[in-house]
């Protein structure tokens, strides 16, 4: 997590390519990072195709992990990227309790 706190590191870098399994919510990113533009779309096209992989994969214990990107493309269509409750995740509803 914290990609907002590491982005200056990597493109002081200078990469053709970066994959980085991490994340940080896009207007806290965007006030660090001058260079994005738009929304993360990337990130959408990553659980799809993740989804897709997971869900046609030859190994069966793989296909049962695809509840993952169900969840994580849920969480993006409601634009919750602070995972700000009440949000449901595999099934389950996240909440505070008062």
């Amino acid at each position: 997590m914290a990609l907002d706190r590491k982005v200056d590191a990597l493109l002081t870098l200078k990469p053709d390519v970066a994959i980085v399994c991490e994340c940080a919510e896009p207007e806290r990113l965007r006030s660090k990072a001058s260079w994005m533009q738009g929304e993360p779309v990337w990130i959408g096209r990553y659980v799809e195709t993740r989804h897709d992989w997971l869900a046609n994969n030859a190994n069966a214990l793989l296909r049962k992990t695809v509840y993952r990107m169900e969840s994580f493309a849920g969480l993006i269509t409601s634009d919750n990227w602070a995972l700000a409750p009440p949000f449901f995740l595999a099934g389950s509803l996240f909440e505070f309790l008062q």
